[in-house]
């Protein structure tokens, strides 16, 4: 055998493995894109009606994990029929969360009216850390702060730590160890307490903010918990939950429809942006990361998790506000992070003559 015999035998193994990769790619984006195609469809038609449907629609946003490794391959390989197929997922992408990453652009649309930073914060009713607490409290410094999972020993102790800076308080008005209550910098009106049928809780608060009566909702949607889906009752646990937050959901968007006011929701609503039970709150309220943030903004880290996993804690408002700017607020000891937003209330319309 000669040199260049040689030489060609060596290649040709090397050909052979760029061929088989070449192939195992091709038809790896065919089954990715099948799998995408299929759940964008069944979510369109179906939602969160299958137990299954309603889990990958939480999960949504780790679908897209391949896509970004998938579009640099077809690139450097200069693939174009590979990533003409990726265009489903890409659009499917950018549909779902493309404008959560695009610049926001500041002053486009200049409002004169009377300006609240908000926080919703889930404690956690076993976070001993109410230092921890305050401290990210008063970084953020919100002009009122709803609480889910707000222990009576929570509120005494916050109650001390934050006296001077939120001197009005709701009541714990819930006998379940697991409250909702608010601070607020500005005076309280009136408190009402709404309980749904599966013992989850809200209120609504009446504020009185510069002159203008504004109402306060802060809730706490029924969860799906991790350990009750991976036992033998999961799938029907997990249609259960689903189903409850749906109404709690509706039934809050039922209750705010009903006000004239403007209305801000401090939600740890223990569902995802992807989930049915979203649209029916997205049907009558703005969601201010949505609108102001940047990113996912993801607020909930299970305890020894490294990493937070799901944007489930939101502030929502009437199109009587307009959201400044929303983000993700610091640690305070708990499993979830609060979400923070700034708002600023519009001008009344003048009547028409």
């Amino acid at each position: 055998m000669g040199p260049r015999d040689a030489l060609a035998s060596g290649r040709q193994p090397y050909k052979t493995q760029m061929m088989r990769s070449r192939s195992a790619y091709r038809w790896f984006n065919i089954v990715y894109v099948a799998c995408m195609a299929s759940w964008l469809l069944l979510r369109a038609v179906f939602m969160d009606r299958s137990w299954l449907l309603a889990l990958v629609n939480t999960m949504a946003v780790y679908l897209f994990i391949p896509l970004p490794v998938l579009l640099f391959i077809g690139l450097i390989q200069l693939r174009k029929d590979s990533l003409g197929l990726l265009t489903l997922p890409a659009l499917a992408f950018m549909l779902l969360y493309g404008e959560l990453f695009l610049p926001r652009k500041a002053g486009a649309e200049p409002i004169q009216g009377p300006s609240i930073a908000v926080m919703s914060f889930n404690l956690h009713f076993r976070n001993d850390e109410m230092e921890g607490v305050a401290e990210a409290i008063r970084s953020a410094s919100p002009g009122i702060v709803g609480f889910q999972e707000l222990t009576a020993a929570h509120g005494n102790i916050l109650g001390d730590l934050l006296s001077q800076d939120y001197p009005y308080r709701t009541p714990l008005v819930f006998a379940e160890d697991r409250r909702i209550g608010l601070f607020s910098r500005y005076p309280i009106m009136s408190v009402v307490g709404l309980t749904f049928a599966r013992r989850q809780q809200a209120m609504r608060v009446k504020l009185e903010m510069e002159g203008q009566s504004v109402y306060v909702y802060v809730a706490h949607l029924s969860p799906t918990l991790i350990s009750n889906v991976l036992d033998d009752s999961g799938p029907a646990y997990v249609s259960e939950t689903y189903a409850w937050r749906a109404e709690e959901a509706a039934s809050l968007a039922a209750s705010v429809s009903m006000l004239n006011e403007p209305v801000i929701l401090l939600c740890d609503c223990n569902f995802t942006d992807t989930s049915y039970a979203y649209s029916k709150l997205e049907a009558v309220l703005e969601d201010s990361f949505r609108e102001a943030g940047w990113g996912f903004g993801h607020t909930v880290q299970p305890l020894g998790f490294p990493f937070r996993l799901q944007r489930i804690d939101f502030v929502w408002h009437s199109s009587d506000l307009v959201a400044i700017r929303a983000g993700v607020g610091p640690e305070g000891g708990s499993d979830h992070r609060p979400v923070v937003a700034f708002l600023k209330l519009r001008p009344p319309t003048a009547a028409e003559p």
